[in-house]
């Protein structure tokens, strides 16, 4: 029997439920060890972590020890790195440079919506020359859709860019439909940060048209705030619009709790300014739910206006309020455009697809 290659695999797993953590714990459980013997440096940072800058260098530096041992015990052929964009790409980039040193094949796995604007915004050239070398001396970079793709020729060797979008494991997902029409209510679920970015606002704009064609509607929201105070502001603004009958603030939920707020869902809206690929519409798309989203970054790619969901303007509550009545006054077209989602899952986006195109990446690289 050969000896497996090692690959060590460098990104935060849950909790919290992050795109970015849910993607790696994901690909950690994909079957993906079968083929290599994967190590995992965990770079998850919970709040507390978060608020201190302290805890932030120390862990940082705790992570870049653990990686100097890796590589000089384990000796892994690749290092695969889950970044996104601003202090996070920074960190990551010295992960990559310590990789290098050792010789080793890196790829940077670019995450979020938010990196053009990091690229963009940057006012010092020297800045964005550093960013173009770091992605430049990596030997492969995956983004998750074609969008990004083209943004990321303009700036590094095309050559290097690869396209593999985001998973789910499709059969979790399954919808019960004795669930979804419990007690005669419809349920409209956001799923991620509590934040303006997300169209936090809008959405709570949109509750009071929506409730004056349809005072049956529930909006359901599963996550936690992405800045300290956020969530407490969401409230009052939620109390301010005399909406807080009809909104529920789940919190974080555990990996089953929101397969199963999935199941008992109708419709599904995420509003968001900036985004990637986000993990919770392929979830959502997987549990049979139409989408209401916005064309930004990659959602284009997987939800088409109309055909298995809407696609409104970033910010327009009241376009968003009207596709959501539309949607709760048509079963037949919720019916419709949820099942059309359910096939593109299995066809596109299951994890059996996606950790197939990422073992690929590491045979070439490996070659």
């Amino acid at each position: 029997m050969t000896n497996k290659n090692t690959v060590l695999i460098l990104g935060p797993t849950p909790p919290p439920m992050g795109g970015i953590a849910t993607y790696v714990g994901d690909l950690l459980k994909s079957g993906i060890n079968d083929e290599y013997n994967v190590l995992y440096l965990d770079t998850t940072r919970d709040y507390s972590i978060k608020k201190s800058l302290i805890k932030n260098l120390l862990l940082f530096l705790k992570n870049k020890f653990k990686l100097i041992y890796l590589l000089s015990f384990k000796r892994p052929k690749i290092v695969h790195i889950h970044t996104s964009s601003y202090m996070a790409f920074w960190e990551k980039s010295i992960f990559l440079i310590v990789s290098k040193l050792f010789f080793t094949k890196v790829i940077m796995h670019i995450h979020g919506g938010g990196f053009s604007e990091f690229y963009q915004n940057t006012r010092i050239p020297l800045t964005k020359s550093l960013i173009r070398f770091f992605l430049n001396i990596s030997d492969r970079i995956i983004v998750l859709s074609n969008g990004w793709n083209d943004f990321f020729a303009e700036i590094v060797n095309k050559n290097k860019i690869i396209v593999i979008p985001n998973g789910v494991y499709s059969d979790l997902y399954l919808p019960d439909n004795v669930l979804k029409s419990k007690n005669g209510f419809i349920h409209i679920l956001f799923a991620g940060y509590l934040a303006k970015e997300k169209g936090i606002y809008d959405i709570l704009d949109s509750i009071p048209h929506v409730l004056q064609k349809h005072n049956n509607a529930r909006f359901v929201f599963a996550g936690i705030e992405e800045k300290l105070g956020e969530f407490d502001k969401i409230k009052k603004y939620a109390s301010e619009l005399n909406i807080d009958n009809n909104t529920f603030f789940l919190g974080m939920l555990s990996k089953q709790e929101m397969v199963d707020t999935y199941k008992k869902s109708n419709i599904f809206i995420l509003p968001s300014y900036i985004e990637g690929l986000p993990i919770s519409i392929l979830e959502a798309m997987a549990a049979g739910l139409p989408i209401i989203s916005t064309p930004v970054g990659g959602i284009p790619e997987v939800i088409v206006d109309g055909e298995n969901g809407f696609l409104i303007t970033p910010g327009d509550s009241l376009e968003l309020a009207n596709k959501i009545i539309e949607l709760i006054g048509s079963l037949k077209l919720r019916m419709m455009m949820g099942e059309f989602n359910q096939e593109k899952i299995r066809n596109n986006y299951d994890w059996k697809i996606i950790a197939n195109q990422i073992s690929d990446e590491y045979n070439k690289l490996l070659e």
